[in-house]
Formats: C-alpha cells, sequence, structure tokens
C-alpha cells in the first residue's frame, strides 16, 4: 500500500475567498517528525473547527482537536512514511514536511495469561520484505509467525501466541525483524492470569429482610484461590472472603437507598478482576387491616389502625379515603374517630405511608346504620278490663322510613299493631300485676331502637 495525499481545498465564490468563512484548512508543523506505530503527534496549522479525520498515509488515525489550530493524533498501525493529511468539511491539507515512521510493531492485548494468542501489525519497515517475528528479545527463539510487508513497509493481522510456559507473572517480549532491511522493532506483552467475575445483575432488597448471593469469578490460572472485596455495598451487608463463603454477600440491609456495587476478586500473584452492578434497598410498610366495621348514624365510632415499617424507627403519615362522612383519620397515629353523619356502606382505604416513600395499605367495609329511637311513654298503671289505646312513637334518621313493631312483657288482654305501633286492648287481673315490657321498632334497613318502660295493672 502507498501513501497517498490530496490537495488543500479553500472556500471560494467565483474564485474569491468567501468574507467571514472559517480559516483555510492548512497543516503547518508536526511535532514529533518521526515516530513508531502509538506515538503521539502534535498537529498545528489552521482550519480546525471541524476534522474528521487524520491519516498517516493511508491509514487512519485516531485524534483529538485541541483547538482550530492545534490537533493531537497517535500514529497508527499501517501508517506510512509521507505527509500527514487532515480532513474537514472544507476540504482537506496535507503537512509540508514528511512524518517518517519508524519500524514498529503494536499487539491485540497489551497483557493476558499463558498461551493467549495475539495479532501483530506493524509499520515502518522495508517496501514489500519478508518480516520474521520472534518471542524473545533477541533472534535465539523460535520464528513465531512470517509476516510480509505491504508497499507501504506495514502489515497486520499476524498471529503469535504467548508460551503456557512464559513466566507467571512476567513480561513476553516479541520482537520483528525485516530479512531485507534488517529494520528490527519490540513490543512487550504483560504475562499474568486474568481474573473474571461475573455479574450478578442488579439487585433489589428490602431493608429488615435477609440477604444471600452469591458472586461468582473464574481465573485462567489453575488452583488459584480468591478472595473477594466490595465496595457501596447497601449498608448491614457484608462479603465473605473466608473458604466456603468467599464471594458470597450476606446480612440485613438497615437503610434504603439506590447502590453502585463493585464486587473485586484477586488471586495470589496479584491478578484481580471486578463486575459492577446497582442494588436497590426499600422500605416495606405493611398495614394491618382491622376487618368490616360497623357503626350507627349519630353515635361516636373508632378503629386503631396499625402499621409496622422493615426499617425499625420510621414515623409513618397516615391517609384514609371513603371514610363515612363524620369519621377522619388522625395522620400521625392512624386512628379513625369521630360520629358518622351518614348511613350508607363504605369502601375505605388506610395508607401508611415513611419518610423515604414506602407505603402500604388496607381496605376494609365500614356500615353506618339508621339511627332508630323509640320513645318511652313512661310507667303506666291500668286498671284491670279498663281500655287501653297507647300510640308509641319512634323517629328515625333516615328520612321516610316506615316501622315494624314488635313487643315483649305486655300484660294479658294487650296486643300491638305490627304497623301502626298501637297497644290496645284491656288487661286482665293476672300475676305478675307489674310486668317490664320492652317495645322495639324496625325500619326497613334493619335498623333497630327500643324503649323500656313497666306496666302495672291494679284490681
Amino acid at each position: 500500500m502507498a501513501c497517498r495525499i490530496g490537495a488543500a481545498r479553500v472556500l471560494t465564490w467565483k474564485g474569491v475567498p468567501v468574507p467571514g468563512a472559517a480559516a483555510a484548512l492548512e497543516v503547518s508543523s508536526l511535532s514529533p517528525v518521526s515516530g513508531t506505530i502509538g506515538t503521539e503527534v502534535t498537529i498545528r496549522g489552521s482550519g480546525f473547527e471541524d476534522v474528521a479525520g487524520v491519516r498517516f498515509g493511508g491509514a487512519a488515525g485516531q485524534f483529538s482537536v485541541k483547538s482550530s489550530a492545534e490537533i493531537t493524533a497517535a500514529v497508527p498501525a499501517g501508517a506510512c512514511t509521507g505527509p500527514v493529511t487532515v480532513t474537514s468539511r472544507t476540504g482537506m491539507a496535507a503537512s509540508r514536511d514528511a512524518f517518517t515512521v519508524r519500524p514498529g510493531i503494536a499487539l491485540s492485548a497489551p497483557g493476558g495469561p499463558p498461551g493467549m494468542t495475539v495479532t501483530v501489525a506493524g509499520a515502518g519497515f522495508a517496501a514489500e520484505e519478508a518480516v520474521d517475528i520472534y518471542l524473545g528479545a533477541d533472534f535465539s527463539l523460535t520464528d513465531q509467525a512470517l509476516a510480509s510487508a505491504t508497499s507501504g513497509g506495514t502489515f497486520s493481522g499476524i498471529a503469535a501466541q504467548i508460551p503456557v510456559s512464559a513466566p507467571n507473572p512476567g513480561t513476553a517480549v516479541l520482537t520483528a525483524v525485516g530479512r531485507h532491511s534488517g529494520l528490527s522493532a519490540q513490543a512487550q506483552f504483560s504475562v499474568r492470569d486474568t481474573v473474571s467475575v461475573t455479574s450478578p445483575g442488579n439487585q433489589a432488597s428490602v431493608t429488615g429482610t435477609a440477604v444471600r448471593l452469591s458472586v461468582g469469578a473464574s481465573d485462567t490460572g489453575p488452583g488459584q484461590a480468591l478472595t473477594f472485596t466490595a465496595a457501596g455495598l447497601p449498608p448491614g451487608l457484608d462479603i465473605g472472603d473466608e473458604p466456603g463463603a468467599a464471594g458470597m454477600i450476606g446480612g440485613t440491609p438497615t437503610a434504603p437507598g439506590d447502590f453502585t456495587v463493585t464486587v473485586t476478586a484477586r488471586d495470589a500473584a496479584g491478578a484481580s478482576g471486578s463486575a459492577t452492578f446497582g442494588w436497590t434497598v426499600t422500605n416495606t410498610v405493611t398495614v394491618a387491616n382491622p376487618g368490616s366495621r360497623a357503626a350507627t348514624f349519630g353515635t361516636p365510632a373508632s378503629v386503631q389502625v396499625q402499621a409496622t415499617d422493615s426499617q425499625a424507627g420510621q414515623a409513618l403519615a397516615w391517609t384514609a379515603a371513603g371514610l363515612p362522612p363524620g369519621l377522619s383519620a388522625d395522620p400521625a397515629t392512624g386512628l379513625i374517630s369521630g360520629i358518622p353523619a351518614q348511613a350508607g356502606d363504605f369502601a375505605v382505604t388506610v395508607t401508611a405511608r415513611d419518610a423515604t416513600g414506602a407505603s402500604g395499605s388496607a381496605a376494609f367495609g365500614w356500615t353506618v346504620g339508621n339511627l332508630v329511637t323509640v320513645t318511652s311513654p313512661g310507667n303506666q298503671v291500668t286498671a284491670a278490663q279498663s281500655p287501653v289505646s297507647l300510640q308509641m312513637q319512634a323517629t328515625d334518621s333516615a328520612a321516610g322510613q316506615a316501622f315494624t313493631w314488635a313487643y315483649s312483657g305486655l300484660p294479658a288482654g294487650l296486643a300491638l299493631d305490627q304497623v301502626t305501633g298501637v297497644i290496645s286492648g284491656a288487661p286482665l287481673l293476672e300475676a305478675p300485676l307489674v310486668r317490664q315490657v320492652t317495645i322495639t321498632a324496625w325500619d326497613t334497613t334493619g335498623a333497630s331502637g327500643s324503649a323500656a318502660f313497666q306496666w302495672e295493672v291494679i284490681p
């Protein structure tokens, strides 16, 4: 592959530079003017506002625009000696001076375990020559691979294996030598075991509930024992590093929140690996259902609702929906109390919420019945065989209700009309002469009221 460049272009209109246009794209200097693969080169010039690419010969390099007048770029694998070109939306410009690519090689990975295969790329060698790649700092070791350089003196994708017997930990050196030119270059490979930690994925827990989570890890080194550490765990949790418990996270979360956890496993040789995941801890509020409730219109009613929070010490704020009119919930205690002002069947939901926003609810029914009041006529004294007509009176909290009447204890000879509530007849002189009488009225909803009094029959 030969190095090629293009000419710079300037934004013009009918051959005249456009007034106010960005400065013309220009490359004025390189520093340094030579280097191997990976060398950082500072490119100075103008018009670098919207740079799209930097090439060393035909190879694109990674770059960073520092300002409209400065770029830094790394010499890429595949670079060849020649001008450095910069392209942007307005055109392309090449350096006046050539950048000389000195012999160098780059590895696909900076390090790894013994036996790993890496790929080798090189630049700066003679055109179209054979390049031997050796393992070692000299040529005394086995030839690992053979590369064929392009017309630009580059090659890439050449596989070389780090020996299984390489010192671990240690450093392996790969050397590339051009057969025709004698040009050579070296690269170091850090030999070390690789520890991999398997992420358990994001976790969710509840305060006060015990947790047990195993985090797995592997080591390319045979027989290596791993020790585990963890950063960012929720309060109350810890990770074990003892035999039989290594990598086991356990405990009871004591505080809610969103936590970023990093678990690291390390072997005896110092090799380590990590995995990072999220852990969300929330509180759980449980409201005890008080069960269905019954009350009477106009009669005081109350119920104390209870709740628990998975985090100790949390204060709860209470609300209630659907309560019968006249009742309310104390926001601090959860006590529902008041005097029902409307009869009916009500679906009530009580909610308790803690300071973290965690909440719980309980739903139950509350029936408020009508209030039926029977007016006592007072104690009665009647002569035997004397005619009696006594109209019983009753009121209902619900308008328009009709009553059904019943009695107990009336003297013999008297009766109660179930529809009108009139007691009539003539009492008989039968023992006991003084009787305890109870009159009850029911409305159509089943609500009832009673009145009790004495009735004495005299000769």
